[in-house]
């Protein structure tokens, strides 16, 4: 899986949204990171840019063909 930073002005549905969407596409996603805060080992004070980035980061497969479509998430996600 790789990951790829979602653009709320292109996906407003946000990134729950889009892996909501690209589930019921059968494609496969989740979440790109946790920030250190909401693990407990690591509690710290507030994060507010990791928290921002981390609520944007999704993991896609990396192949299509593995999941069985024929073109890549990273396809059907950017149009031509």
């Amino acid at each position: 899986m790789a990951g790829i930073k979602i653009d709320p002005g292109v996906y407003q549905m946000g990134r729950d949204g889009l892996m909501e969407l690209l589930q019921e596409n059968g494609i496969e996603t989740r979440p790109g990171f946790y920030p250190f805060r909401v693990m407990p080992p690591y509690c710290s004070q507030p994060l507010p840019v990791a928290a921002d980035i981390s609520g944007k980061i999704v993991c896609l497969p990396s192949f299509g063909s593995s999941i069985g479509i024929s073109k890549t998430p990273y396809e059907i996600l950017t149009r031509p």
